[in-house]
């Protein structure tokens, strides 16, 4: 059942899936009210943002882990010689 001004069912979940995003990984920019007030575009613009950052954040850890990988070495304790003669 659809009304002019209101929301279809379907379109709710949509809204506050948009709604939890921005709260949660907004990490406390926004408040619940705030979110779910917000128009749509705003809303979108955000979650844009968000997802910009988290994937520069991804490509930053992947470089610093190959890097790690590339240069690391192990190194064992120092290994001295036997004496091999009996005195």
């Amino acid at each position: 059942m659809s009304t002019f001004f209101g929301l279809e069912p379907s379109h709710r979940a949509l809204i506050h899936e948009d709604v939890f995003m921005l709260c949660y990984y907004g990490k406390g920019g926004f408040t619940h009210d705030e979110a779910y007030n917000m128009p749509r575009y705003l809303r979108t613009f955000y979650l844009k943002q968000i997802e910009k950052i988290a994937l520069q954040k991804q490509e930053q850890q992947k470089k610093h882990d190959q890097k790690q990988r590339g240069s690391s070495e192990v190194f064992g304790p120092p290994v001295m010689p036997k004496n091999t003669t009996n005195q």
